[in-house]
């Protein structure tokens, strides 16, 4: 009788604690990525056979995917799968691990978890700047969109994006006369063609990015005029070429010099050339677009035919020399239009990405020194962070996501927060294990309906266990009566 009062206190206990356990699930049914707990017994020990009661063995949360409910929110961010998104205290910098990523700009604009830890991320090496006159942010004299790129490589995710300064008021006559004369119509229309062709090939350098690098090669034709120039003697005289079959042609005008130095400026004029008549009176011509090639056919000064060559073939570059050929290219006729232009790059390697080398996320442009714009909008895409300011978009970082061997282990510390113990073992890289979906927020896995069909349960289980104490009581009381 003794054993059985005893019996049914240890279940009274062990009940008890299972009945907070689904009352507390029951109250975080709408907590962002809340955890359900689940609780089990064991027997105690065994005396004659009988058994001694039960106690509690264990709670543990269940690490199970909870539903994925789009917000519209731009800082909002769900896990799929096997992870943690990473948080440091600034009070004591210790670690945190959480699932719940309705995440906030703090006023210091780095990135914040809802209770103000800051959030992890994998950060960018520095900035690479490729630019004029010594430029390395967009401040307000970069008023002209160039072009903007988000690339990933076998090794690296980068974003890189290139603006310039109002080249178009800027923009004066250049050159001399017989020596790469340039108009400033004509200087911003070789401009043009030079921005449209970097454009294509930032382009081309996304698919191409694993490529090897080698530059492209611009262009260069020259025309012996030397030894017939001076049939150049009177009107009706021409001096002429054809260009990719369009005739350009110049009369006769003073003198022979003179005369080629006007047929070259013709020549100047048109987009994406330059010509210079050499000391000797042969004409080079060169294509500013750098791979692109130009047909010359037909020289003639009057009915004799000069030798025409190539002294320098076209050819396309690969990869990244593919593009640093065009922008180099662009970046001279800009500033010879007295422009300014900066290409900024950012790429975060994977392996600083698996190394978990992780800072504190920085939000603002101006602080980032990437702009002098300080707010901006937030996307992020697979975990990459960007910041959009116009039509620029830079990669800030990349959120940092772990795993561990035991989730078990981890303790359970409120604010939807874990800290990592000797069981869970130390955080791990999550790799393919984890997906981040933007916009999104995970929902809690407690059910109601399985909370209260369980907690029912306990509760009949607590009133049995209190009906074996009152029973062992009223026998004990009968006992008692006989000896009396």
């Amino acid at each position: 009788m003794i054993g059985s009062l005893f019996n049914g206190i240890s279940g009274i206990a062990a009940f008890e604690k299972a009945i907070d356990v689904q009352a507390n699930d029951l109250s975080n049914v709408n907590t962002i990525s809340y955890k359900k707990s689940e609780i089990r017994f064991d027997d105690l020990m065994y005396q004659n056979g009988v058994g001694k009661g039960v106690s509690v063995e264990s709670t543990f949360k269940v690490f199970s995917q909870g539903d994925i409910k789009p917000t519209g929110v731009d800082y909002d961010v769900a896990i799929q799968g096997d992870g943690f998104f990473l948080a440091i205290s600034t009070l004591d910098n210790q670690s945190y691990y959480t699932r719940a990523g309705n995440f906030k700009m703090g006023e210091n604009g780095f990135l914040l978890t809802a209770d103000n830890l800051q959030v992890q991320g994998v950060l960018p090496t520095a900035t690479k700047v490729l630019g004029s006159n010594g430029a390395t942010y967009f401040d307000d004299t970069f008023t002209e969109f160039l072009g903007s790129a988000l690339i990933t490589s076998n090794t690296e995710t980068i974003s890189i994006n290139t603006k310039t300064s109002n080249f178009y008021d800027t923009a004066q006559s250049t050159g001399t006369s017989g020596n790469s004369l340039k108009s400033k119509s004509a200087l911003i229309v070789d401009i043009e063609e030079l921005k449209a062709d970097y454009s294509q090939k930032l382009n081309l350098y996304i698919s191409s990015v694993n490529d090897a690098s080698s530059p492209s090669i611009s262009q260069v034709t020259k025309i012996d005029f030397d030894s017939l120039k001076s049939n150049l003697v009177q009107a009706g005289d021409f001096v002429s070429v054809y260009v990719d079959g369009v005739e350009v042609i110049q009369e006769f005008d003073t003198n022979p010099d003179t005369t080629m130095n006007l047929f070259a400026d013709k020549l100047s004029a048109l987009k994406g050339l330059s010509a210079v008549v050499d000391p000797s009176g042969s004409l080079d011509i060169t294509v500013l677009v750098p791979g692109k090639e130009v047909l010359f056919t037909s020289p003639a000064i009057n009915s004799l035919s000069p030798e025409i060559t190539n002294t320098i073939e076209s050819q396309m570059g690969t990869g990244l020399g593919l593009l640093n050929s065009s922008r180099e290219a662009l970046q001279s006729a800009i500033e010879l239009a007295g422009g300014t232009l900066l290409e900024l790059t950012n790429s975060i390697t994977k392996a600083s990405v698996e190394g978990l080398t992780t800072s504190a996320i920085q939000l603002q442009l101006d602080t980032l020194n990437l702009s002098s714009a300080q707010f901006s909008s937030l996307e992020i895409e697979d975990g990459n962070i960007y910041m959009k300011d116009g039509e620029t978009k830079f990669l800030i970082a990349k959120l940092a996501t772990v795993r561990f061997s035991d989730n078990r282990g981890l303790l359970a510390v409120g604010d939807n927060n874990y800290m990592a113990t000797s069981q869970s073992g130390a955080a791990l890289y999550s790799g393919d294990n984890t997906s981040i979906i933007s916009k999104s927020l995970e929902l809690s896995t407690a059910n109601i309906a399985d909370d209260l069909l369980s907690l029912m349960t306990f509760q009949k289980a607590f009133e049995a266990n209190s009906k074996v104490i009152t029973t062992s009581d009223d026998f004990l009381k009968t006992a008692l009566g006989l000896k009396r």
